[in-house]
Order: structure tokens, then sequence, then C-alpha cells
């Protein structure tokens, strides 16, 4: 069935419209990661019920928000998707849903709630999408490298984080045993966990072999693309 936007807009209060939106370029769109598990239809579902998460959308959707209310904004969000609840930190948060899968014997890390630096990051390309979406037919547009983007040879790609993953001195727990093939997917432990291969413990990887190795990879410590944005 095709739905016309603009009538069903119409049928819409300022406050739904922004709930739509803002749940949308949430959960995922052309130029934001999606959450993994976290479909568009529940979470726009909790949305539209909680009267906390409507009032940070029409913040969301202003785009002279300061950045540092976005930043606290995108944090009250992820921690309603990921618990429904907003009295304890997305940090322990992700602790607490962490041990739980440790004691069902079944860790996945891609169904824990991001890390709070992440989801910063989320919450700025978020907030810079809707930006473009609402200023649209003015003459103001914003470039990525001022929102959590960063560019390489291929274009821009998105900086998931500014803090490591894990401790280093953690990372020798997370090893991989590939004995066909170039650590390069899903298929490669350390690779699926963002983690780089070390020969120490990968006893198949060789500069030759391994594209995982930290030799192997590119720079990611490059220098943040200034913006009178940041704090």
């Amino acid at each position: 069935a095709v739905v016309s936007t603009q009538s069903t807009g119409g049928t819409l209060s300022d406050t739904e419209q922004a709930t739509f939106l803002v749940a949308y370029a949430f959960t995922g769109c052309d130029t934001v990661s999606v959450l993994f598990g976290k479909g568009k239809t529940s979470v726009l579902k909790l949305f539209k019920s909680d009267p906390e998460i409507g009032d940070a959308c029409k913040h969301f959707l202003n785009p002279a928000t300061p950045i540092n209310q976005i930043d606290l904004l995108g944090l009250q969000i992820m921690r309603k998707i990921y618990g429904k609840r907003a009295d304890i930190s997305l940090s322990t948060m992700r602790y607490e849903a962490y041990l739980k899968q440790c004691c069902s014997g079944k860790v996945k890390p891609e169904r824990l709630p991001p890390s709070e630096p992440a989801a910063l990051q989320h919450s700025r390309r978020v907030f810079h999408q809707l930006r473009e979406w609402t200023l649209l037919d003015t003459s103001v547009s914003d470039h990525p490298l001022g929102w959590q983007w960063e560019g390489e040879d291929s274009g821009f790609v998105p900086i998931y984080s500014r803090s490591p993953m894990t401790p280093k001195e953690l990372e020798s727990f997370v090893s991989c045993n590939c004995v066909k093939g170039t650590c390069s997917n899903n298929k490669c432990s350390c690779y699926k966990n963002n983690v780089r291969c070390l020969p120490t413990v990968c006893r198949h990887c060789t500069d030759e072999k391994c594209d995982n190795l930290e030799n192997n990879q590119i720079d990611e410590n490059i220098d943040e693309p200034e913006s009178d944005l940041e704090e």
C-alpha cells in the first residue's frame, strides 16, 4: 500500500510528528547505525507512551538545541530503549546485562546496551540527520566531520566511540582459531568483537595471512575535527 506522508503528517500533532521522526532516525536510517534487536515499531510505541521521551524528541528536532543537551537527552533515550528506566546509568545497565548473559552461559555483545561514549556518538549523528531534514528548505547544511564522522579514502565513516571497547590488558582473552581466511569477516571471533588479532594468542595469524593484525589496520587515532559544537 502507498501511504502519503503529507496527508498522514497532517493528522499528527506536533509531538507525534517529532516522536515519529526521532524514533525513525534513532533506530537507524541511511546515515545512522541500527540498534541491534530494536525494531522501529517497538521503539516508536515506547516513544509514544513515554512523555519524557516525547519532550526529548522536541529538543532533537530543534536545530538550535545545544549539543550538551543533546548528549544528555540521547543517554536518557538510550536508557529507556534498553531498560525502560532512567534511574541508573547506561554503564550500569550495560554491566548488569552482561552479568545476566554470563549467568545464562550465552554472551552476545551485540545485544548489550551501548557504552556511554558510543551512545553519545550515536545521538550526535541522529541530531545531525534531523538537522539536515528540518533545514532541508534552507541553505544551511552541516559538514559531517563536525558530527562524529571521519574521512577516509572511501568517503565518510562513523566514529563509533572515542573510548576503547575494552581495557588493553583484557584483549588477550579474546582470540580466534582461524585456519582459513584472512580474519576480515564475522567468522573470526576477534573481528566480530571488534578487537585486533594478536599473534601471541591467535596461533594461525601472521602478517602474510591475517588482515586484522595491529599493523594492518587503518590508523583510527586521527585528530578530531574541530567543531564549534564540541564542548
